[in-house]
Order: C-alpha cells, then sequence, then structure tokens
C-alpha cells in the first residue's frame, strides 16, 4: 500500500448528495410561461411572476406537485399529506426576487432509498443493522442509499459569460421553471457510489417521464457534501473486509472519531464529474488533516480540465437563508385517495428482474434494455416475430444496435435460414386447404385449434417458421 493509501485509509468519508432536477411540465412553477429554457430565444419565455416584478402572486404548478409524488412513491418515501411552501432568501444575479421559493421543513416527500452496485461492498456481515455506518451495506455488491427528503421549488436564470468579454448576461427563461430537490443521508462511502446513485435516479426520473434529466444540459445538476472522520484503532485500519473480520470493521467505524468539517461541492454536471470530485476532495482533506490543518467549511467547485477542486465562498448556514413560510401560497393538503390516484408504473429494477427471471439475460443486457424504452419496446416486439432464444436477441439488439423491427427479423432469418412471410403465406394457405375441418374449429373460436394448425405448419417447415408470423398470416386468412 502506497503513502497516498495509507493516509486515506486513516479516514471515513461521509457523504450526502443534493440533486436538482428540472422537471418535464409545460408550464412553469408559479406562472403559466413555457417551460423550454433550451429551445427558446433568450427571456422569451418570461412574465412578472417569474421576472419577480412587484404586485403579481403565484399559482401553483398542480403537475410539478404530482410529478414529485409520483417520484416519492417510486422511492418508497412517505408523501406527506400536509406541505407548505418557504421563501429562501439570497441575493444573486440570476435570481431577480431576492429570494426563491422552496420547501424548509415540510417537503412534500420524507424518506425512500435506492439500491445501487458497488463492487467493493460484496462482503457478508454478520450485524447488518447495528448502525447508521453499516445500513446500507447488502450482500452481492448491493448497497442501499437513504433518501432524507424530496421537496419542490423554483430555478433560477441562468448566467451566461461571453467569451473574451468584462461583462455578464442573464437568461430568465429558466427562472421558475419547476425544481425537484433530492437530498440524500450521509450514506455514500466513495465517488463510485455516489456516481451510481446519481445514474440511478437518473434513469428512474426517465423511465417515469418526469423529467429528460441531461446532465449536459444543466436539467440535472449534483452537488456533494463531503467530510473525514478519523478512524481510530489504527491496527485494524489497513484490513480488509471479510466474513471473518466485519464485525470487528463495524465496530472500529463506530468507535470513530467526530465528524469532521462539511465541504460542498456545487453544480456538478457530469457523472465523471462526481466521482472525480469526491475521490479528490477524499485526498485533498486527508492530506490536510496529516498536516494537522484544519478543514474549512465553504462551498468549492470543480475544475474539469485541471481535475482539481477550488474554493468558491465560505458555506453559507441554514440562518443566513432566513427562511419564512410564503405568505403568497396557501398551504397544500392531500387526501389519501388523491395520493392513491398517482399511479406508478412498473419501476426499472422489477423490470430488470422479471428479464433476466423470465428470459435468462444476461444482468448487463437486462439492464441496458430496462434503460432504454425504444430497444425495450423492439425486445418484446421482435422475440414475437422469431423463434430464437431470448438471450440471443437482447444481445444482438445490446451490441449491434439495429434501430427497426424489420433490422432484428432479417438479420435473425438470414442466420437461421427462416422463411420469408411470403414463402410461408403459401405453405399455411396450402395447410389451410388440406385442414378444413381445423380452420372451421379455428373460425368458430377454439384456441386449441389455432394451436393443431400452428403445429402443422411447424412440421412442414421444420422449424423453420415463425410462430408468431404463422399466428398473424392464419388469423388474418380465416379469421
Amino acid at each position: 500500500m502506497n503513502t497516498e493509501d495509507t493516509i486515506q485509509s486513516k479516514y471515513l468519508p461521509t457523504i450526502g448528495l443534493e440533486i436538482h432536477t428540472e422537471l418535464k411540465t409545460k408550464s412553469k412553477m408559479f406562472c403559466g410561461c413555457k417551460n423550454d429554457p433550451f429551445n427558446s430565444n433568450p427571456n422569451s419565455n418570461t412574465c412578472p411572476v417569474c421576472l419577480g416584478l412587484p404586485g403579481v402572486m403565484p399559482v401553483i404548478n398542480q403537475q410539478a406537485v404530482e410529478l414529485v409524488i409520483k417520484v416519492g412513491k417510486a422511492v418508497g418515501g412517505k408523501i406527506s399529506q400536509t406541505t407548505k411552501w418557504d421563501r429562501k432568501n439570497y441575493f444573486y444575479p440570476d435570481l431577480p426576487k431576492g429570494y426563491q421559493i422552496s420547501q424548509y421543513d415540510t417537503p412534500l416527500v420524507k424518506g425512500g432509498h435506492l439500491e445501487i452496485f458497488n463492487k467493493f461492498s460484496n462482503i457478508n456481515l454478520q450485524k447488518e443493522d447495528i448502525s447508521n455506518v453499516t445500513k446500507g451495506l447488502l450482500r452481492d455488491g448491493k448497497r442501499i442509499i437513504n433518501i432524507t427528503r424530496l421537496h419542490l421549488e423554483e430555478d433560477t436564470g441562468k448566467l451566461l459569460h461571453p467569451a473574451g468579454s468584462n461583462y455578464s448576461l442573464i437568461d430568465y427563461n429558466r427562472s421558475g421553471v419547476p425544481l425537484m430537490e433530492l437530498v440524500t443521508e450521509p450514506d455514500i462511502k466513495s465517488g463510485q457510489e455516489a456516481s451510481e446513485f446519481a445514474k440511478k435516479f437518473q434513469q428512474l426520473l426517465r423511465h417515469l417521464g418526469v423529467a429528460d434529466a441531461d446532465m449536459e444540459k444543466g436539467m440535472m445538476r449534483v452537488e456533494v457534501n463531503i467530510s473525514l472522520k478519523q478512524i481510530q484503532n489504527a491496527n485494524i485500519q489497513n484490513s480488509k473486509p471479510t466474513e471473518e473480520n466485519t464485525s470487528e470493521i463495524t465496530e472500529r467505524l463506530l468507535l470513530g472519531g467526530k465528524l469532521g468539517t462539511k465541504v460542498e461541492i456545487k453544480n456538478l454536471n457530469s457523472f465523471k464529474s462526481v466521482e472525480k470530485s469526491i475521490d479528490y476532495e477524499i485526498k485533498r482533506q486527508s492530506e490536510l488533516l496529516e498536516k494537522g490543518e484544519k478543514i474549512i467549511q465553504e462551498t468549492r467547485g470543480w475544475d474539469d480540465n485541471k481535475e482539481i477542486t477550488f474554493s468558491q465562498r465560505i458555506k453559507e448556514t441554514e440562518n443566513d437563508y432566513r427562511y419564512f413560510p410564503e405568505p403568497d401560497l396557501p398551504p397544500l393538503s392531500f387526501s389519501q385517495n388523491y395520493i392513491d390516484s398517482i399511479v406508478v408504473d412498473k419501476l426499472p429494477d422489477n423490470i430488470t428482474n422479471e428479464l433476466i427471471e423470465k428470459y435468462a439475460l444476461k444482468e448487463n443486457d437486462a439492464k441496458i434494455l430496462t434503460s432504454n424504452k425504444e430497444k425495450l419496446k423492439l425486445f418484446e416486439v421482435s422475440r414475437k416475430e422469431i423463434r430464437v432464444k431470448e438471450n440471443e436477441l437482447a444481445s444482438f439488439i445490446v451490441n449491434r444496435n439495429p434501430k427497426t423491427r424489420e433490422e432484428v427479423v432479417d438479420y435473425f432469418i438470414s442466420r437461421e435460414n427462416l422463411l420469408q412471410n411470403e414463402d410461408l403465406e403459401v405453405i399455411v394457405h396450402r395447410i389451410i386447404q388440406e385442414n378444413q375441418d381445423i380452420a372451421k374449429k379455428i373460425k368458430n373460436g377454439k384456441i386449441e385449434a389455432k394451436q393443431a394448425l400452428i403445429g402443422l405448419v411447424m412440421k412442414e417447415t421444420q422449424g423453420k417458421a415463425s410462430g408468431e408470423m404463422t399466428k398473424k398470416i392464419i388469423e388474418k386468412i380465416i379469421i
């Protein structure tokens, strides 16, 4: 183990994420302006409300509220039956009102979790629930990351800095766009875990249809809160977790020193920058602590080119924002019937598991199909058209990236020497003519008769016919 690894093994990272996501609504959060900040001319989707002009009143966007409730239900959170709005006060050029309408102490959703994969946590725990430190560890390399809250607020405008100029411009098209904020518990232990969580959350949002969550466009922005605490019991600092010593390492973590000073890294716009900024910050803070220096509570930025964090400002506290209830908006109350009426589709993890169990797909292929609705639909349609093993079909769609059903069918027809539709239709016509008694039963709705006729076609073609195509041709001719 090199010196850097030795230093970092003495400290336990405590990491939490704040993820801001712009919701896919037709209009903004508190006014009727179009929610389209990326495809419109600057400052074209604005009005007195989202520009913060005096004498105007906000109106709540019900669709945005329902989208947050949907996400809350998907992550297993508790939906608040009563919630309210608060003013978060601060001054910045992209915030025209001088305050942001947000939610402080009564978020729409409390609790919840997401399960992520971590190749470094595949250990057989003896005491899984001993503390918050180990609560998230599972077997088979999986980790539970707990969610503190989900709340709804409005986005700010966007500062633009023209190259070579000594001034900045502001586009207020984004001002007032519905913004959902997710806050995790400090369960994350590495940059890799943070990146995996953000990917998993993005996949969920896209699956539910609540957000595009394109990080490169700023539709989803990640902020990291990170601190280090020193691990006591130095004689096992370099121990690797095994079945035999897991309990000992757990006790070591529990007996570690006080939590360290928290540093925030703002506005990370890629999964790579999330992972690298955390890994860098762990290294930076651990080296400072080794020198006996103090960590400053501050907000830092991330330089993608230099791959370092840099100081931006001293971190604000909650008191600095002077939260107070929003006087222009009433509290919201939801009946249980209303909450129940917001339906959540089958979740990505459930779809992945179903693909693996039902069709024996490779886990990676199943995950890729789940994360891409077009590929998944192509798999389901093609599976009914051609007689090939589902795992082979999935592998072809994932690796060859066909765009249409015809591409998939043509490939496997060529590979398996399957019959083309035209040839198959001639054979089906002939077999129907030779088996009029079966054809009559099919007309009378006998399902088993249809299966019998399909069987005769398969026998005639020596299995080179597509069962689904055969069924469609029979129905077209007879029914």
